[in-house]
């Protein structure tokens, strides 16, 4: 686990999907909605561009600051 900079709790692992989907947050071992349009019940919409393409990216989410922090390793 990570822990916050901004508010040293403990931050979730998981990751951003990186598919023609709205930019979101899924915790790990979850999957994205079948339906690619919207946000997943158990992830967390991010605001930003909405078209992107590749795979996924590593990223660790605090719940109490609603701050994704990807990691580039």
């Amino acid at each position: 686990m990570k822990e916050c900079p901004y508010c040293n709790e403990q931050m979730e692992k998981g990751y951003i999907p990186t598919d023609a989907i709205p930019p979101q947050w899924i915790p790990e071992g979850k999957k994205i909605n079948a339906i690619r349009f919207i946000v997943s019940k158990d992830g967390v919409e991010l605001s930003g561009e909405k078209r992107v393409s590749g795979h996924k990216a590593k990223a660790y989410f605090c719940k109490n600051c609603a701050i994704a922090i990807l990691d580039a390793k």
